[in-house]
């Protein structure tokens, strides 16, 4: 998009420039047939016959210093592209470009006469159409495209531009991405703005780094974007989005990972277990971004990113077949294995609610574990190897209302440097809560009941890898008693009451307290491995709760 701006302001110094030079030999006479060749002529020069200009008509005001050209067309030559390429010449970024409207007020010619120089007050494009197509070279290209060896061609026909205000109105971008052995990535967006403040163009900005294509300001606005996902299994929608590129900063305004089926005819669109997510938030906001390496996937590279008041809910239907292994899909292994670097510094999430809803072919019914009002930071997300050479550790810090009604905390630590071993440190713990309340998770997911009890806190500390995971659990509690559940033989999607296997639990198994007045508090050490082909946070749960089990006197 740089390039594609960069560009038209190049397009905009040249139709100045034929118009001035035709103004003031021909006076107007047989205007637009000359001033066509011209324009041909100059943007042939400037960039090295890989284009050319074309538009239906050219207006210009002498009195009133200004010119509007109507439907003009910047159109690459492919033969001259080809060439270049075989030469190590092509740039990296080839455009073709369509204007409804270039409309520039302001404009003085004598200027240019005497000095070579164009200042505007306004310049307004509408409804311009950009096809970009980028090809990173292989090697590294024998001629320099950026800014610096631009503008050198561009002074051959101009000393300075100056412009005090350029708008450019429902822009429509197609980017591909051409990438080494696969295939082509393309991006269609939509109803883009820019708006460029105090352009200047001369030998004392070129190398002014606090500025964006020459200008102090620029904003760039994109509204209502909605994209499928390579799967076709989701909608990524957007309602705005808002980018500094002087600050590299950008902000986006409800962004939503919507599935495009519900869960109850999900599972006809996938051949196994495969987690339904919809996501919702609010706000995000990304800080130092290098927006152009993300939009040609070179990078991801932010300072920090922040995303705020938000929903995520994921589904998951274990009456499907089972998921293919997941092994090597933990969170920093999926990480490393990202095809483009990415370096941001730390992710924050902050009043989000997260729902993950399971269905229980053995209870046939479907549970519901919440987290209310979730905060987390995860700090040094990376696979640059540079980076990783000096902090191995990726760190994430949570906190949340546990079904809304108690505080857990949670610290991950994932081992960058041993990512092939799935190497990973989890320290939990969660503040006490009315034992009963977990009934609408126990009897769909565990098939029981909890008739009384009073959790009084939980703390765990789990080491794990690929395979499995170990730790130790303390879980304290008093006055438990349990129900266990079967399913009712007259309505399968009920559950009943074992009787006898309950008294049994409740009279010789269950411990109904810890700390009890002659053990004192009891530390189980847990441990649990790995089916794989469920989940991470799967592996954490069931070695957290072995030792829960441990500790309420179930031992297998």
């Amino acid at each position: 998009m740089k390039k594609a701006i960069l560009i038209t302001l190049l397009v905009l110094a040249v139709i100045a420039v034929g118009g001035y030079i035709y103004l003031k030999n021909r006076k107007l006479a047989d205007f637009e047939p000359a001033i066509k060749d011209k324009l041909q002529s100059l943007i042939i020069k400037a960039t090295d016959s890989l284009y050319r200009l074309e538009f239906d008509t050219l207006d210009a005001d002498v009195v009133n210093s200004k010119l509007t050209v109507v439907n003009a067309r910047l159109v690459p030559d492919s033969i001259v592209a080809a060439r270049m390429e075989a030469m190590g010449t092509r740039p990296e970024d080839i455009f073709s470009i369509k204007l409804d409207t270039l409309a520039v007020a302001g404009i003085d010619l004598g200027d240019f006469t005497r000095n070579k120089k164009i200042d505007l007050d306004t310049l307004y494009i509408n409804g311009p159409a950009i096809e970009v197509y980028h090809k990173k070279p292989t090697g590294v290209p024998k001629v320099s495209t950026n800014m610096q060896a631009i503008y050198q061609k561009l002074a051959q026909q101009l000393n300075r531009l100056s412009i005090k205000k350029l708008y450019i109105k429902n822009m429509h971008m197609v980017h591909h991405n051409y990438l080494a052995n696969k295939p082509a990535k393309k991006i269609d967006l939509k109803n883009i703005d820019i708006v460029l403040d105090s352009i200047l163009m001369d030998s004392t900005t070129i190398t002014d780094t606090t500025r964006f294509m020459f200008a102090k300001n620029a904003q760039v606005t994109l509204v209502k974007l909605q994209l499928p996902t390579a799967d076709s299994l989701y909608y990524i929608k957007l309602d705005s989005f808002a980018l500094n590129a002087v600050k590299n900063t950008a902000d986006l305004r409800r962004f939503s990972l919507k599935g495009r089926y519900s869960k109850e005819v999900y599972g006809k669109h996938v051949t196994a277990q495969k987690d339904l997510y919809n996501i919702n938030v609010n706000t995000i906001r990304l800080q130092n971004i290098n927006w152009g390496h993300l939009l040609t996937g070179e990078d991801l590279a932010a300072d920090n990113i922040i995303a705020s008041n938000g929903t995520v809910n994921i589904y998951c239907d274990r009456r499907l077949p089972a998921p293919p292994s997941k092994l090597g899909h933990y969170p920093h292994q999926m990480l490393m294995k990202d095809s483009i670097p990415i370096r941001i510094k730390a992710l924050t999430l902050d009043g989000f609610d997260v729902v993950y809803e399971e269905f229980n072919p053995n209870s046939g019914q479907a549970g519901k574990v919440i987290f209310k009002n979730t905060s987390a930071t995860i700090t040094n997300i990376t696979n640059d190897k540079g980076i990783i050479a000096g902090n191995s550790n990726m760190k994430a810090t949570g906190s949340a209302m546990f079904m809304g009604i108690t505080k857990v905390k949670a610290t991950f630590l994932f081992n960058l440097a041993r990512v092939k071993e799935g190497m990973f440190t989890t320290d939990a713990s969660m503040d006490g809560m009315d034992a009963t309340q977990l009934n609408p998770i126990c009897e769909a997911l565990g098939r029981f009941s909890i008739k009384q009890g009073n959790i009084k806190g939980l703390n765990a500390h789990i080491e794990g890898d690929n395979f499995g995971a170990r730790g130790t659990v303390t879980f304290l509690y008093d006055d438990l008693k349990i129900d266990i559940l079967k399913k009712d033989n007259n309505d399968s999607t009920q559950l009943k009451k074992r009787g006898l296997i309950s008294f049994i639990a409740n009279a010789f198994v269950i411990k109904k307290s810890n700390p009890t007045r002659n053990l004192g508090i009891r530390t189980e050490q847990c441990q649990f491995t790995r089916n794989p082909t469920k989940s991470f946070f799967n592996l954490v749960w069931k070695t957290v709760e072995d030792g829960i089990k441990k500790t309420a006197g179930y031992k297998k």
